[in-house]
């Protein structure tokens, strides 16, 4: 078997190994600017990194808000077409037997001006429908959002009737209307409807 040899004491005893890695010690120092180099570098660049992905998750952050009104605001915008499809169909949709339900229907979905002309002529057009006999019925052929102004939207809408007269035979009309609709209170109401040419 092998004998690992004794450390020789030199002097007054200090083991020359010991002496051997302390001199070693001393022959290689590592100075102390380049540690101090060394640690500033690795926090500017800690620090550097740090203020990226702060910035990174700050641009993130406002894309994500930025999309999420985005969406909020074509999801609303989208709410007042689908309500002026709806006054168009009430307005296209009439039938002699029950004209005065199908304008109470449309009266409901009414205010301001558009409100106050229903108002004064809902029965004697009622009466009309009733007395000629007239059927329409009517369908979107498409929408689309104009123009806004305050709580108030305005869309265009096309719109295809068919008509029926007693003893004509049915014919079919293309219009489109100008609807505004306008917010009440939480309530999407059309307050006016003109003809388009």
């Amino acid at each position: 078997m092998a004998q690992t040899p004794e450390p020789t004491t030199v002097g007054s005893g200090v083991t020359a190994a010991g002496e051997a890695s302390s001199a070693a010690a001393e022959t290689d120092p590592v100075p102390s600017e380049s540690l101090g180099k060394r640690s500033k570098g690795q926090l500017v660049l800690g620090v550097s990194a740090g203020i990226v992905i702060i910035a990174l998750v700050a641009v993130i952050t406002v894309l994500l808000v930025d999309r999420k009104q985005a969406s909020d605001l074509a999801a609303e915008r989208e709410r007042y077409v689908d309500i002026a499809r709806a006054t168009a169909i009430n307005i296209s949709t009439l039938r002699s037997d029950s004209a005065k339900e199908d304008l109470d229907k449309l009266f409901e979905g009414t205010t301001g001006p558009l409100r106050a002309d229903l108002d004064a002529r809902l029965e004697d057009f009622a009466n009309v429908v009733s007395q000629l006999n007239v059927s329409t019925t009517g369908e979107v052929v498409e929408a689309g959002l104009e123009s806004e102004d305050g709580n108030c939207k305005t869309s265009l809408v096309a719109v295809k009737a068919n008509q029926k007269n007693a003893d004509e035979a049915p014919v079919d009309k293309s219009f489109r209307l100008r609807v505004v609709i306008c917010d009440e209170g939480g309530k999407l109401l059309a307050s006016n409807v003109e003809f388009v040419p």
